[in-house]
């Protein structure tokens, strides 16, 4: 035994995520793994065009995923931190041109009036303080495999005190404008055929 053995650990691996089109399996770190962790970090790659936390349409049934391993109830809608500030981290992985994020990223923050959206297409950080709604999240023009690292500013998942906006309906319209409903949520992919 060293003496730094227990510097080295195992991550948490969510591998319902992987069943999400474009994504791999999310990747997480907190006191889960580490007792110390002063954090809880999620890191992915995306593969491709992607649509995150998009909602449900007006009248869909919800799909809530239970998540392991804390068993948290989540599912495709904005959320909010409800105990901690979070900060997403996009970045590119062609070492040849590190300005380029390797896709579009329409990121939606915040409610009503007040909301924004982003649009990023470079390496940007987007800083979430705690109790403002984040998402859908939309992935266009897809060139290459970037990452997502988000930091909460709490050591685990149920610290976090994530409370996901289940009544959020999915603009239908947005989603068809940018030609991704062929990725999104079932429930979608139903409303969009039922209008044929």
């Amino acid at each position: 035994m060293g003496k730094y053995d227990h510097c080295l650990v195992e991550m948490d691996c969510d591998m319902y995520a992987h069943k999400l089109a474009n994504r791999s399996p999310v990747f997480t770190f907190g006191n889960e793994c580490f007792p110390n962790a002063p954090y809880f970090i999620d890191m992915l790659t995306f593969t491709g065009e992607h649509i995150w936390l998009e909602g449900t349409p007006e009248g869909a049934p919800k799909n809530i995923a239970i998540m392991k391993p804390d068993n948290h109830k989540g599912g495709p809608y904005p959320k909010w931190h409800r105990n901690c500030d979070a900060m997403f981290f996009f970045y590119g992985l062609d070492p040849d041109n590190i300005n380029d994020l390797g896709a579009t990223i329409e990121f939606h923050i915040g409610e009503g009036d007040a909301g924004q959206v982003f649009i990023i297409d470079e390496p940007r950080c987007i800083y979430v303080p705690k109790d403002v709604r984040f998402g859908p999240m939309y992935v266009t023009n897809f060139r290459h495999n970037f990452m997502e690292v988000c930091i909460h500013t709490a050591s685990s998942r149920p610290e976090c005190e994530i409370e996901n906006d289940f009544d959020y309906n999915a603009d239908v319209e947005r989603i068809k404008e940018l030609g991704i409903a062929h990725l999104s949520d079932q429930a979608i992919i139903r409303a969009l055929a039922d209008e044929k």
